[in-house]
């Protein structure tokens, strides 16, 4: 089993291992952004006003741009904390929250050749929204800094992870539904 279906499963399967994520509901639903598409799942921490935030998505950018002829993927951990909460009769629950987490993948980056491996520490800000009916939107922008292990002319070369600080200003959307 190559290295990248292990860190895939282990992206996957991580979420599940949290305790308490079905005992108090969790938040699934798709992520959409110019930097890619995928699932997330939102679990309730042990505080009451944090949640965290997992993130695994096909990285698209360098695609649409014309970069890439095949996506990435990466996998984002955010634990959230409500900053401000507002209380508007059109909504159950709105709130802004900032978070801190990491970020992992097998990614392009800007004026780099190929795909390479990404470690970043990653910072979340956003709005959450939450409906009576059960659903969830939140909008929100994440700031990756960490490093880029790559292949270049068959040496093993390591720099900055440059997307993750370029691609800060693209929003990202998520529509999920919230199971009791």
């Amino acid at each position: 089993m190559t290295i990248l279906k292990k860190v895939l499963i282990l992206c996957l399967t991580l979420p599940l291992a949290c305790t308490g994520a079905a005992a108090q509901g969790f938040v699934f639903g798709t992520f959409q952004s110019f930097r890619g598409a995928g699932l997330i799942m939102e679990t309730a921490a042990p505080q009451e006003s944090d949640f965290n935030c997992f993130a695994l998505y096909a990285d698209l950018a360098d695609m649409y741009l014309g970069n890439a002829g095949a996506p990435g993927i990466k996998f984002n951990f955010s634990h959230n904390i409500r900053i401000a909460e507002f209380s508007p009769q059109t909504v159950d629950e709105l709130c802004l929250f900032a978070g801190s987490g990491f970020s992992a993948g097998w990614v392009t980056d800007t004026g780099r050749e190929g795909y390479g491996l990404c470690a970043a520490l990653s910072g979340t800000f956003g709005a959450r929204a939450e409906f009576s009916y059960r659903l969830v939107f939140t909008l929100g922008l994440t700031l990756e800094t960490g490093g880029l292990l790559y292949r270049e002319d068959a040496h093993l070369k390591s720099s900055l992870y440059r997307n993750g600080i370029y691609q800060t200003v693209m929003p990202n959307l998520t529509i999920a539904y919230r199971f009791k």
